[in-house]
């Protein structure tokens, strides 16, 4: 048996106890289409949340942002392929991710190097000899790497923790840093949402208990992502700024929206580019 069919072997297994729907190869189009809903709904998920594994499963990228709208899984013919006729003997490398991103793993590699894949017996049909070595014969070699890379990041992570804790309030903690930081990365890489600008400012050094201003305002959307102010209105009553992200989406900031002086309000285009005549692309964030 090769790895990939050791790989695929793993997967029905796994599936077959977890999905609690029988076999594989009992199942019918229902169970099929049931499970394959589930798969693309969560693989999309992890890959909004990760543009390395939207990368490795081929969802297509246009200027820069990732179209998850437009991005399908596998279809049932290939399933069946796959898992109950076994005609399929190297499917592509985006399927073999993405039933490794829905068990919870990183990538195919992350996979079997993790749950210690192997073939059980070596064709001329198997993985190619590079690969092997890679991936197999240098298991020792990995684990000092991942060892060492471990003790790398503690060390990094104790440092930053510590300058950051010079700053932040007293109960931010490393989730809120990694939480910001990466909401950060992802208003550079898709469109805003009011959840990601929000998780993107957990970190902020807001004047905390003070009144709205202006140079608070600009330092707002330069902590978001944006490189300069393109439009501003300081006419002295609800000044606003607007400045836009890498991806294109505009955002505008007004201080003192509506006249209250603990509050900004944020508008962000929509997915065509336009402000929204509602408020659905409206939300205010009050200084804590």
């Amino acid at each position: 048996m090769n790895i990939s069919k050791a790989y695929w072997k793993y997967i029905a297994e796994v599936i077959e106890r977890s999905y609690g729907a029988g076999p594989l190869k009992t199942w019918k189009q229902k169970e099929i289409e049931s499970f394959l809903d589930d798969l693309e709904k969560k693989v999309r998920e992890a890959c909004k949340k990760n543009p390395s594994k939207a990368q490795l499963c081929n969802i297509e990228r246009v200027k820069g942002v990732y179209q998850f709208h437009k991005w399908r899984t596998i279809d049932t013919g290939t399933f069946r392929r796959i898992f109950i006729t076994e005609k399929t003997k190297y499917p592509k490398s985006a399927t073999k991710h993405q039933f490794a991103i829905y068990l919870g793993y990183n990538s195919f590699e992350d996979l079997i190097n993790q749950e210690e894949i192997r073939p059980e017996s070596l064709g001329n049909d198997t993985i190619k000899p590079a690969a092997s070595v890679t991936i197999f014969q240098k298991k020792n070699k990995q684990r000092r790497f991942q060892i060492l890379l471990v003790l790398l990041l503690f060390t990094f992570t104790c440092a930053l923790f510590i300058w950051r804790s010079n700053t932040l309030r007293s109960s931010a903690n490393i989730k809120t840093l990694a939480e910001a930081s990466n909401a950060k990365l992802q208003l550079n890489t898709q469109p805003p949402t009011k959840e990601l600008i929000q998780a993107a400012l957990l970190d902020f050094p807001f004047n905390r208990g003070g009144t709205v201003n202006d140079d608070e305002a600009k330092s707002i959307l330069l902590w978001l992502g944006v490189p300069r102010i393109i439009r501003s209105y300081n006419a002295g009553a609800e000044n606003f700024y607007t400045g836009r992200l890498n991806t294109g989406y505009e955002l505008t900031i007004w201080v003192g929206t509506y006249g209250y002086i603990d509050r900004y309000g944020i508008r962000y285009t929509d997915e065509n580019g336009m402000y929204s005549d509602s408020n659905n692309t409206y939300f205010e964030i009050r200084i804590p």
